[in-house]
């Protein structure tokens, strides 16, 4: 009677051993998915972490609207737009 119990337990336990690595393996694959965006919350995190840590930096940049006159920050926001869109186009053709 004891054995009985002993070995029913030991396939219970076999089966449920055989589930749970089906189980993890089907999480890994599923996992795949939130691959991206967890490094983008990661490269978020890390930005907002960077900027936190240089405050005088970020006042500086935020005094620039007031020293710079109208015009000139308009100009400077132009030419610096239109060189990050360059950038961007040129980022498609370099190896990564």
């Amino acid at each position: 009677m004891w054995q009985d119990q002993e070995k029913d337990i030991q396939l219970r336990r076999a089966l449920l051993l055989a589930r749970s690595g089906a189980l993890r393996q089907r999480f890994g694959e599923e996992a795949q998915a939130l691959q991206r965006p967890a490094a983008l919350a990661d490269a978020v995190r890390d930005q907002v972490h960077w900027w936190a840590s240089r405050p005088l930096l970020l006042a500086a940049l935020a005094a620039v609207p007031v020293v710079m006159r109208p015009r000139r920050l308009v100009n400077w926001s132009l030419k610096l737009w239109s060189g990050w869109r360059l950038w961007r186009r040129v980022q498609r053709f370099l190896p990564h």
